[in-house]
């Protein structure tokens, strides 16, 4: 499929200057708009003026392409959506929600139909095979996540190896000289970078400080995967040792398995979990938690979403700090 990228390398202008010439938003010498159009004629492209006749040429929808399946923690994807629909909503906007098992296929339906001015990506893998597809549509496009290989989209994440710094030091501060890491049912730890960047710090850091550091992967969903910890979790509370948490799911269920056993977090271990700040009034207890600042992301992300369709450049990536609240 010819992009206005494609229209744009031909001409020797940037895409910005293609959008300008299609749109006449801009004013642009003749000369140029003749390569343009030469370019475009050549290359066959034809620009999608489908559902564009509001002003500014934009349709004020923006999509959303996020997986939701049985693994999916609503805990965690709910701040981001929230937010999401807040800004788009202070532009004039409105959300679509994409979903991630149509495929690019459908991205690409999407984009050909002209019903969105522009997509924020979620379930960004660390090797993903829709980027390079995903970097030739002709549409401003934010990744919510990091991948190794960005192919020149512009990335927006929490800084996942801040977040294991505060996670495990707040553990070395209690004063466990040994931890365990709870990671997430139903994912590789090399699948996402959140995973592994959570896994590989908090095993550098614990390393650093001396800790005994293992790390704990359910092979069940809920509390038959964190049963399976049992025997795990009464030797913590026998060294008094600590327990690092990446999901309020996983969370949930431990704090339900220490229920069973007797055990009280904090009094024979431990504990620091990952978790947006508000989700601590669902839970038994007080738990310090490490904030993924997903309002912060998502308002981030949908700032360059906005810059990018208006023509504006923006940055490749940008990291966004977590903050760490001790309620133990």
């Amino acid at each position: 499929m010819v992009t206005a990228r494609d229209v744009a390398k031909r001409a020797g202008v940037s895409q910005a200057t293609v959008s300008y010439v299609m749109s006449g938003s801009r004013p642009i010498s003749e000369a140029t708009k003749k390569r343009v159009r030469k370019a475009m004629d050549e290359l066959g492209y034809v620009p999608n003026i489908n559902a564009r006749s509001l002003a500014g040429g934009k349709v004020g929808v923006i999509g959303v392409l996020v997986h939701m399946d049985e693994n999916t923690d609503l805990a965690e994807l709910r701040p981001f959506l929230v937010v999401i629909m807040e800004e788009a909503r202070k532009r004039g906007s409105s959300v679509m929600l994409v979903p991630a098992d149509e495929g690019i296929e459908g991205l690409c339906r999407m984009v050909r139909q002209g019903v969105v001015d522009g997509v924020l990506v979620f379930d960004v893998e660390w090797h993903d095979e829709r980027l390079p597809e995903i970097a030739r549509l002709d549409i401003p496009v934010v990744l919510v996540g990091t991948p190794e290989n960005a192919h020149g989209l512009p990335c927006v994440d929490v800084d996942y190896r801040r977040v294991a710094q505060m996670a495990v030091n707040r553990l070395a501060e209690r004063g466990a000289q040994r931890m365990v890491l709870v990671g997430d049912w139903g994912r590789s730890l090399d699948r996402y970078a959140f995973a592994k960047f959570f896994a590989s710090e908090s095993r550098v850091v614990a390393q650093v400080l001396g800790m005994e550091y293992e790390i704990f992967i359910p092979r069940e969903k809920g509390w038959r995967g964190i049963w399976a910890m049992k025997d795990e979790l009464k030797r913590m509370a026998q060294c008094h040792g600590g327990i690092a948490v990446r999901t309020p799911h996983a969370l949930d269920s431990l704090l339900q398995l220490c229920v069973e056993m007797q055990i009280q977090p904090g009094r024979d271990f431990s504990l620091v979990a990952v978790y947006v700040d508000g989700h601590d009034e669902e839970l038994r207890v007080p738990v310090d938690n490490v904030d993924p600042v997903p309002q912060s992301v998502s308002k981030a992300a949908m700032g360059l979403l906005f810059d990018r369709i208006d023509g504006h450049k923006t940055g490749e990536r940008l990291l966004v700090s977590p903050h760490i609240t001790i309620r133990s």
